[in-house]
C-alpha cells in the first residue's frame, strides 16, 4: 500500500515537470531555469499535492525555488 502511494507521488511530480536531473542550477540556461521555477511554483501552489511531503521535503523546494530565483536574478 505505501508503495503504491509513493508510486503515485512520484508520478504526480514528474506529471508537473518539476523533476530535473540536472540539480545544477549553475548548469541551466536561461529558459531551462525560468520552466524550472514555474514548475515548482506550480507544485508549491498545488495544496492537495504538497500534503503527502513531510515538512522537510516542503522545506527543500521552497530552498530549491529560491536557488533558482536567485541565480536567475544573478545573472539579470
Amino acid at each position: 500500500m505505501l508503495v503504491k502511494k509513493k508510486k503515485k507521488i512520484i508520478l504526480a511530480i514528474l506529471n508537473i515537470g518539476a523533476y530535473n536531473i540536472i540539480m545544477n542550477e549553475k548548469k541551466l540556461n536561461k529558459k531551462e531555469l525560468l520552466e524550472a521555477i514555474k514548475s515548482y511554483e506550480k507544485m508549491i501552489r498545488n495544496d492537495s499535492l504538497m500534503k503527502t511531503f513531510t515538512k522537510h521535503m516542503r522545506g527543500a523546494f521552497v530552498v530549491r525555488l529560491g536557488r533558482l530565483n536567485a541565480e536567475l536574478k544573478r545573472r539579470g
